[in-house]
């Protein structure tokens, strides 16, 4: 009994922890999206983990923090920009920008990203833009609960650049200009890899899906509302509003080739759930006496079976009577 308590709530811990991953699979991540002179370049949508080094006070050895990019934050406009040039080891990369300012309760926080198009630099075929560079610029006091007596000053990590790094983001994250790029699993990039005299860096995204270069009018809506002074005056005003949708979706390698475990995994639990009932019950079924059976069921083969036998031991008595009447 204790065994079959603890498989009952080992099972249905599993279905929670699901139900779970699945709550988290269904939440749209949050998007941002930058507009300029009423076009629309920037789309980006993602769930973001950060992991920063950062020093202590009085400390040598360096501590490392995760936390999450608030989903709360909002696009810098004066920081992100649809045409500019970004210099980069003595090179000017045509590049669009997107700066996001973490929520208003921590100033100093913020994160940019650097798309580009430039096929003479990059390795892309012309029409592609890929993601170069992420700065991310920190403010440690703002976190006290993340960051334990960090070094207080602002401390700003900037991703490497090396073209010639497989794994950089710009040979990872990149597509053409009618798509935008997909990849719902999670990926982590390395933005600075692990030196002595380095605060490491890196960040991991999922849900992503971003697009960059695009050239796409934002529409004008007018909403009418009523203000009471001595009378009522009916007053227009204009808003902005976002009302493009992604481009058609780009998959990355990594989704390509490997199927999502969730849907696999909540099917194996029901089918292993369907066969342990079915199993059960064969084996209460099986120590049920014929009787029990035949009260459950009278139209059972067990049923035939007790008659057969009843009328079998009729025929052994006929046998018996007729071989005593020969002996007489």
């Amino acid at each position: 009994m204790v065994q079959q308590l603890k498989m009952f709530f080992a099972v249905l811990l599993l279905i929670f922890t699901l139900y779970n991953e699945l709550t988290i699979a269904a939440t749209p991540a949050p998007v941002w999206t930058f507009s300029q002179n009423g076009n629309e370049c920037i789309k980006l949508q993602a769930d973001q983990k950060l992991t920063l080094a950062y020093f202590q006070v009085n400390k040598q050895p360096k501590v490392y923090a995760k936390f999450d990019v608030p989903s709360e934050s909002s696009v810098d406009k004066d920081g992100s920009s649809c045409q500019m040039f970004n210099q980069v080891e003595n090179m000017n990369i045509s590049s669009q920008v997107l700066k996001i300012n973490f929520d208003e309760k921590l100033p100093g926080w913020s994160i940019i990203y650097y798309f580009s198009d430039d096929s003479k630099i990059f390795k892309f075929d012309n029409g592609d833009f890929g993601l170069y560079r992420i700065v991310i610029n920190a403010n440690y006091t703002t976190m006290p609960d993340i960051f334990d007596n960090p070094v207080n000053h602002p401390v700003t990590y900037v991703s490497d650049f090396d073209l010639g790094d497989p794994k950089a983001l710009v040979n990872s994250i990149y597509t053409t200009k009618t798509n935008s790029f997909f990849c719902p699993s999670k990926q982590k990039f390395v933005l600075i890899p692990n030196h002595d005299d380095l605060l490491e860096a890196d960040i991991t995204f999922k849900n992503l899906r971003v697009q960059a270069f695009v050239d796409k009018p934002v529409s004008q809506k007018s909403d009418h509302f009523k203000r009471s002074d001595s009378f009522f005056t009916e007053i227009s005003h204009s808003r902005v509003e976002d009302s493009s949708k992604f481009q058609p979706k780009d998959y990355c390698p990594a989704d390509q080739i490997k199927a999502d475990l969730i849907p696999i995994i909540v099917g194996s639990v029901i089918v292993f759930l369907i066969v342990c009932n079915l199993i059960f019950y064969l084996i209460y079924r099986c120590r049920l006496t014929n009787e029990a059976l035949t009260i459950v069921n009278n139209n059972s083969h067990f049923a035939d079976s007790k008659y057969d036998h009843i009328i079998q031991e009729f025929h052994q008595q006929d046998i018996i009577a007729e071989s005593s009447s020969l002996d007489h």
